[in-house]
């Protein structure tokens, strides 16, 4: 072959790649582009959009891809702007100990205007990270949202807020908020009374060391769930505390024996406050050889 028609022959070949090349480019080009998804969406597509996306984060998360599990249900929200997406996702860090990204989300969704969230966000400051000024703040914005009593978690504002006095050693404001909730909730029905609030209050009684109050709010908690161990083991440490060792004793064994059979106030994704351990019966039991 001549050089004439290998120099055509080649100039068509770059001819034809070059041609190829650039619409590649074109397209890539194109692809890059961004677009409205308001003008594309229809009906109920941006919320089914935005499920996908917020499933695929939360498969992604439980898989070890915490961070790009993370970005993919934040995006989920920009695309359709659900509070329980954010709720959510707060719920799925906190199982996993990403406590920063779990307060970051509740943050945002109250910014958002999600007002009702600030009882989950106190219930996360007062339980996982024990900042219990700020969840008493929060229990109280909360309970100001409405007359009607507020509830974190099936657990009464008011007598959250008491606990979290008692976590924070503020026995006498404890007592009474604890009181509060008490009165409140008599006054409807005894049954709707949340009977641990005796345990809580009389405890800071015991703290006090205004033990005759103490054993009468744990005789009316145990009266009411004769199978709660903690009242059992409250009462014997304030009887102990008054010199009637042999009575404490037994109650501390009585305590025993309800926490081995399973009768205790627990949660399987964190710690109460004050939650009773074999432990700590133990360590009164040994007083008691």
């Amino acid at each position: 072959m001549s050089i004439l028609p290998k120099v055509i022959l080649l100039f068509v070949v770059y001819v034809f790649f070059a041609i190829v090349l650039e619409s590649t480019k074109e397209i890539k080009s194109y692809g890059k582009e961004p677009f409205n998804l308001n003008l594309l969406q229809t009906d109920g597509q941006a919320e089914k959009e935005a499920d996908a996306i917020f499933r695929k984060g939360i498969q992604l998360y439980y898989n070890g891809f915490i961070e790009r599990g993370n970005i993919l249900m934040d995006s989920a929200y920009t695309v359709y702007t659900n509070k329980t997406y954010l709720r959510e996702k707060a719920s799925n860090n906190l199982r996993l100990g990403q406590y920063g990204e779990a307060i970051k989300s509740l943050n945002k969704a109250i910014d958002d205007g999600f007002e009702t969230i600030v009882g989950y966000r106190a219930w996360v400051k007062m339980i996982y990270l024990h900042n219990y000024r700020e969840a008493i703040t929060d229990l109280e914005n909360y309970e100001a949202q409405s007359p009607e009593p507020s509830f974190s978690f099936a657990m009464s504002a008011t007598m959250l807020a008491g606990v979290a006095h008692k976590q924070l050693a503020d026995y006498p404001k404890s007592i009474s908020v604890l009181s509060d909730y008490i009165e409140l909730f008599e006054a409807e029905s005894k049954a709707k009374v949340d009977v641990y609030a005796y345990w809580y209050r009389g405890m800071s009684h015991y703290e006090m060391k205004e033990y005759n109050s103490a054993i009468a709010d744990l005789d009316t908690f145990i009266s009411r769930y004769a199978n709660g161990p903690e009242a059992h083991f409250g009462k014997g440490k304030v009887l102990l505390a008054l010199g009637d060792t042999t009575t404490a004793c037994t109650e501390f064994q009585l305590s025993k024996d309800l926490v081995i059979k399973g009768y205790k106030r627990a949660y399987i994704w964190h710690e109460l406050p004050d939650q009773l351990y074999l432990e700590d019966i133990d360590d009164q039991l040994s007083l008691c050889d």
